[in-house]
């Protein structure tokens, strides 16, 4: 199946209300991807790239401190961000309760607070 949205979500926070998203989304008839329900056995990097290439939508949740552990290194918000950021995919930032754009960004994303949320 090829999907047409890929959302990005920190557990801590954002669970909860991604699974709503997806729900509403798909009830919809987007073609959604949501690691939970959606992935397959395999190279979980290479699973979640080619997926991110085949959407048009890329949807970063973002639950109160989301964005802290994206300066770690390997962090996967961080990491499926910026490939979608240089894949100039459509990202649309869903600003949860109490969250707050960092002061510094981390590295290669700092052009995410000037998308559309």
């Amino acid at each position: 199946m090829r999907y047409q949205i890929f959302i990005s979500y920190r557990r801590e926070g954002g669970e909860f209300f991604v699974k709503i998203l997806h729900d509403e989304l798909t009830r919809r008839a987007y073609r959604v991807f949501y690691d939970v329900e959606s992935m397959e056995s395999g190279a979980f990097d290479a699973q979640l790239y080619k997926i991110i290439d085949e959407c048009e939508d890329f949807i970063l949740v973002l639950p109160a401190h989301a964005l802290d552990r994206c300066f770690e290194e390997k962090d996967w918000v961080a990491e499926e961000t910026r490939y979608a950021i240089r894949k100039k995919k459509n990202i649309i930032p869903v600003m949860m309760k109490n969250f707050v754009w960092p002061e510094k960004m981390p590295e290669g994303m700092e052009v995410l607070p000037y998308y559309e949320g």
